[in-house]
């Protein structure tokens, strides 16, 4: 039985003149629409898509990173927001098309341009201080932006915008810290103690968080110490017993303690952890609810006798 054609049209091993083909005027729309995702396809096969009468055919190949940098620059002008839009994602589009569309009369073009990690440094520095809220947004979560922005950001009167700013991989870890422990929301502190680069004192801190969500976060941060990650084992919240059990730094004492957890969803999580020590996983594996009981039998850590006690070993 032969490839369908749907099938060869989104394969990127697909040579560029059968994808031409396949995208030809009057073709099913569904073969246009797969090769304009295509990154195969040849630049001016994209170059036809991107006139496509139909327009999901027609947007799905604006978001190509192959699409040619001129038919993107020529379509940042087009009378419609959303291709403006699309062209404003596209890692394609030229440096000097983004700062254009950075002034777009639309909200969300700006935005998708502030978010584009081919943004010129410049310009980040530039719409950190003063863009929009979507445009500070968009600024605090591109992976491009500078440090120097970033911290800036961490400040900003609007908390989504400092938690996100908080969160960036390029934060400075002084300001991750101290908006981890200090900042008046908590939705933003969450965010920066989710950080791994957060510092562990902070973390520590963050662990006596009046706010569940801060706690869950600290709970599943790389970056906490085992002492700390024994404290939260004795959380009053599920979830944050549930991170602890998940931890791969959680200590044994603590883990064969959420083996006893009256929370099925901890037990599992302990159940499942290979540091859970051979006795609490013996416990586990005779546990009342089926998906505990498969997960300690599929813990490395639990021995083949253990299994045969518990009638886990098949005849």
């Amino acid at each position: 039985m032969g490839v369908r054609p749907l099938k060869v049209a989104s394969r990127s091993s697909t040579d560029p003149q059968l994808l031409s083909r396949l995208a030809r005027p009057g073709a099913d729309q569904s073969l246009r629409t797969a090769v304009a995702a295509n990154p195969a396809a040849s630049p001016d096969t994209l170059a036809a898509l991107a006139e496509d009468p139909n327009p999901n055919v027609r947007w799905r190949s604006l978001k190509n990173p192959a699409m040619p940098s001129g038919v993107l620059a020529r379509l940042a002008d087009a009378p419609d927001d959303e291709t403006r839009r699309l062209v404003a994602t596209n890692p394609g589009t030229p440096p000097e098309v983004l700062e254009q569309l950075a002034r777009d009369d639309a909200a969300d073009v700006q935005a998708a341009a502030a978010n584009n990690p081919s943004m010129p440094t410049d310009m980040l520095i530039t719409l950190s201080v003063v863009g929009s809220p979507g445009v500070l947004l968009a600024v605090a979560r591109n992976k491009s932006t500078p440090r120097a922005a970033i911290d800036t950001l961490t400040s900003n009167a609007d908390h989504v915008v400092a938690g996100a700013a908080a969160a960036h991989p390029i934060c400075p870890p002084d300001r991750v810290a101290a908006v981890a422990v200090s900042h008046p929301s908590a939705a933003t502190r969450a965010s920066a103690a989710k950080n791994p680069t957060c510092w562990p004192w902070a973390l520590e801190k963050a662990a006596e968080d009046e706010s569940p969500l801060v706690r869950r976060e600290v709970a599943s941060n790389p970056n906490t110490e085992p002492h700390v990650l024994s404290y939260l084992a004795r959380d009053d919240n599920w979830v944050v017993r549930k991170n602890i059990g998940d931890h791969e730094a959680t200590p044994s004492a603590a883990l064969a303690a959420l083996a006893g957890d009256h929370d099925r969803r901890v037990r599992r999580a302990a159940a499942a952890n290979q540091l859970t020590p051979t006795e609490a996983l013996l416990t586990l594996a005779a546990d009342p609810h089926p998906p505990v009981r498969a997960a300690a039998s599929a813990n490395p850590n639990i021995s083949s006798a253990g299994k045969a006690a518990t009638g886990l070993l098949a005849d």
